[in-house]
């Protein structure tokens, strides 16, 4: 999926675009790591998210959110999508199916597309059996010299000027209307929850703001002490994080015995089936 962490973190701190973004996943996932997904993402059109100046021509942006979300590389197949735009805002609806849900990535790439979000998601069988979704920890880059106490200031010190800066620039973005929601549905019984909130239809769901990502990293730098042994050890993000959610640990869900939902072969090769001519529907829609 490389989602949400690291790249609602720092893509959101950096993207106007990120900024106008809404989204709610709701996730179904086999014990092989495949499964679909039905997302709805809202973009702001007035902020021509794709970059470029001059007039926006709104119909012509929504063409082009459209062509990208059905052309996620992360999603085999689409099926149902259908798009409106209401108060020049594009909502776009639509059931995508995935080999792996660790790659699935909806958040946009703006004018210059990257290979995807830096963080690691991780769903992996464990030594009994068990399924476990969770965000890989840091690594600390073995190469990486051992910061002194004066580089450990001065890093502090820059870092904090930095992002005084973004934290500027990203609230006149209207950082507060970022919004992610995901919620994972599994066929078999949650055996471990750390962070996620069980939904009454018995997923279990997080969701991401803009609010909270600007008060955890409100936090964490004015939290100098912190701040600093993080630098040593490689752990910003982490810390970042957990202060987000406000846990001591980062999301982790544990599934055992788990079976699959659904015949992924069998939807996923029918919505394939179909997907050039609902393509076009949906692009002969935008008016």
């Amino acid at each position: 999926m490389k989602q949400l962490m690291k790249s609602l973190i720092l893509v959101s701190l950096c993207s106007a675009m990120t900024a106008c973004f809404q989204s709610k996943q709701d996730y179904t996932v086999n014990p092989d790591s495949s499964g679909k997904v039905v997302v709805q993402n809202t973009i702001d059109l007035a902020t021509n998210p794709f970059g470029g100046g001059g007039k926006v021509n709104t119909k012509e942006l929504a063409k082009k959110a459209v062509e990208d979300f059905l052309a996620n590389p992360s999603i085999e197949a689409w099926k149902d999508v259908s798009c409106e735009i209401k108060d020049n805002k594009l909502i776009i609806k639509g059931t995508g199916y995935f080999t792996n849900v660790t790659k699935v990535d909806f958040m946009p790439k703006g004018p210059k597309k990257s290979g995807g979000n830096e963080n690691e998601l991780a769903f992996e069988k464990q030594e009994d059996g068990s399924l476990k979704l969770y965000f890989k920890p840091e690594k600390k880059d073995a190469e990486a010299k051992e910061l002194t106490d004066a580089e450990v200031d001065t890093q502090y010190k820059q870092e904090k000027e930095q992002y005084a800066m973004f934290k500027s620039m990203i609230t006149m973005m209207k950082i507060d209307e970022l919004k992610v929601e995901q919620n994972y549905s599994f066929s078999g019984t949650i055996t471990k929850n750390t962070v996620y909130k069980k939904n009454e239809n018995g997923s279990y769901g997080l969701i991401i703001s803009g609010a909270a990502i600007l008060k955890a990293n409100d936090e964490f730098m004015n939290d100098e002490k912190a701040f600093k042994a993080s630098l040593k050890t490689g752990t910003q993000e982490s810390i970042r994080s957990k202060k987000m959610f406000g846990s001591d640990e980062t999301p982790i869900l544990v599934i055992k015995d788990a079976k699959s939902s659904f015949d992924y072969k069998k939807e996923m090769e029918a919505a394939k089936a179909n997907m050039e001519d609902m393509k076009k529907k949906v692009l002969e829609s935008i008016k």
